[in-house]
């Protein structure tokens, strides 16, 4: 048989997938022209497709295809996959890159090397470099942005890109596991929950197995969607009961949930289930939790003395233990003895958002005084307490809406006949009442009770005095509050515009609250601290001063003397 009829043959059992015949033809043209590349390729190829195929007789084949030909990237390719079957990383990396000195672009190299760098090596900024790379080459190729958002989430300062990269791929790919998988490792890591929670929920639709199952339950309690937790978490229960994996984690979960729905009684029955499993001061506080809320005070009174004893106040779980402490006294009726429990938690370190939260909550229940209950749950949201916003909507809507509308009808004969600055900062500071509501997680509530004070800040007020009002900040700068103001909303902060009131361009500033005063900024992003002060209070330098510096900043009114 000719060279030509040898290969035309073993192409033909090739094309047929006849694999001991395309084996036999391999070695009968070794025989017959053992320095020629083909009969090595097809050998490779024949005892790859075959089950048992020996990868050192295919290392072999492929080895002297590359020496008879030191420049082909695909039998170096198939080289590196080979080493890498074989379990040699390290020679597979040779062969990869082999191929990127004569193939720099190669993108299976570029993102071998990379995930080599990453999981092997722990190299992510380096990795990162070759999965950029591999992306350039081949933009259609999943696997190459995963890699990629791995090594950004590994590095820990990438966060907007690697946000960004996952929003572009997202976007083209649709649904892919690998990449939702990630993804929500990366919203969790920026503190985006909903987001997670959103691809978590596909995930388990797709593939209800228990790590996904599970991830949504957690999430899901975290952000107080208990509904969902719980009927999740009941299904990673039964997932992980099947496959004997059951852990005191899922069970302290799947109960936290249950408490929150009212199931005091199945919360109790999982977590003694979990403390069988894995003992912890975590379910032991759980368990507190069940049996205040079945009434079970000798026994929760009995375990409290234990941990009591075991975990005092500044200890690592001395607070959850003392919080544990006013309940109990709560239960009991004792409530001026758990707000004096309270309180003292409130003066300790890391105390204030649950001791606050926990006093916010037993006003409610227990006394008919929502501006004290706003006191406690503004403090509680403010360090971050997700269920204090949620009460302060639920609970205190009316009476936060009432008080805005009073203090305005309060002030409205004071403004109507006097715009002196001495009733604008009265009502500037009371403004400042309302700066806890004005937070973005109440943003709803806020808008509502701010868009009233602030058509009354457009109607009524007028930034004039006599002497004309300006401010002076540590540095120097000043500027003159001689101007009709203009007021729009955003959901943190007012922004004014300052008109002259002989109808010239007006100057654009954006106004924040702080406990000290009012503080504006101008669009060159310099705070001053907003401060009105007659022009003769000044010394004559600092009245030099201001005048040379009003000329850059501000329209500089007649009335204001000239020194």
């Amino acid at each position: 048989m000719s060279k030509a009829e040898q290969i035309e043959a073993l192409k033909t059992a090739a094309a047929a997938a006849e694999w001991p015949k395309l084996q036999e033809l391999a070695l009968g043209a070794l025989n017959e022209y053992p320095e020629e590349g083909f009969g090595y390729d097809y050998l490779a190829q024949a005892l790859d497709a075959q089950e048992g195929g020996s990868l050192e007789a295919i290392e072999r084949c492929l080895l002297k295809l590359v020496e008879l030909n030191p420049k082909d990237t695909k039998a170096l390719l198939r080289l590196a996959q080979t080493r890498l079957k074989m379990g040699d990383a390290p020679q597979a990396m040779v062969a990869y890159r082999q191929i990127l000195k004569l193939q720099p672009e190669q993108d299976e190299a570029l993102n071998a090397i990379g995930e080599e760098l990453l999981f092997e090596q722990n190299k992510a900024t380096e990795a990162l470099a070759f999965f950029q790379a591999a992306m350039k080459a081949n933009p259609q190729e999943l696997l190459y942005a995963v890699n990629a958002l791995l090594a950004m989430r590994s590095m820990g300062n990438r966060e907007k890109e690697a946000l960004a990269l996952l929003t572009k791929n997202i976007k083209q790919h649709g649904y892919q596991e690998k990449l939702f998988a990630v993804g929500a490792e990366i919203y969790l890591a920026e503190g985006e929950q909903k987001k997670a929670l959103k691809l978590l929920q596909m995930l388990r639709e797709k593939d209800p197995n228990l790590t996904y199952v599970y991830n949504v339950g957690r999430i899901a309690n975290e952000l107080e969607d208990y509904p969902l937790a719980y009927e999740a978490l009941e299904q990673a229960y039964e997932l992980a009961k099947a496959s004997n994996e059951l852990s005191s984690v899922l069970l302290q979960a799947y109960a936290k949930a249950a408490m929150e729905l009212g199931h005091a009684q199945k919360a109790q029955e999982l977590i003694e289930q979990g403390i069988q499993i894995n003992p912890s001061v975590s379910a032991s506080l759980l368990l507190l939790d069940s049996l205040l809320a079945q009434g079970k005070l000798e026994e929760v009174e009995k375990e409290l003395d234990f941990l009591g004893r075991k975990y005092p106040l500044g200890s690592t779980f001395g607070l959850d233990v003392t919080l544990k402490q006013g309940k109990l006294l709560q239960a009991k009726g004792d409530y001026a003895a758990a707000e004096a429990l309270y309180l003292d938690l409130m003066k300790t370190e890391g105390g204030q958002k649950d001791a606050a939260m926990a006093l916010g909550q037993m006003v409610i229940k227990q006394e008919n005084n929502p501006a004290k209950a706003y006191f406690y749950l503004s403090k509680a949201d403010a360090q971050g307490a997700p269920r204090a916003s949620q009460l302060i909507k639920e609970k205190l809507y009316d009476y936060l809406k009432g008080y805005a509308e009073q203090t305005l009808a309060e002030m409205a004969p004071a403004i109507a006949h006097n715009k002196s600055q001495a009733v604008f900062q009265q009502l500037a500071g009371k403004y400042l009442s309302f700066k806890a509501i004005r937070s973005e997680s109440m943003q709803q509530l806020n808008k509502e009770v701010a868009d009233m004070i602030e058509e009354q800040l457009k109607k009524r007020i007028i930034f004039f005095s006599p002497q004309g009002g300006f401010s002076v900040n540590p540095i120097g700068q000043t500027t003159v509050f001689a101007y009709e103001l203009k007021v729009e909303h955003s959901p943190n902060m007012l922004d004014f515009e300052l008109r002259p009131l002989d109808g010239r361009r007006g100057l654009g500033v954006r106004l924040n609250m702080s406990p000290q005063g009012l503080v504006w900024s101008e669009k060159r992003g310099e705070f001053l601290l907003f401060e009105l002060k007659d022009w003769t209070e000044l010394s004559e330098e600092q009245q030099s001063h201001v005048q040379e510096s009003l000329a850059k900043v501000a329209y500089l009114p007649d009335f204001i003397p000239t020194h």
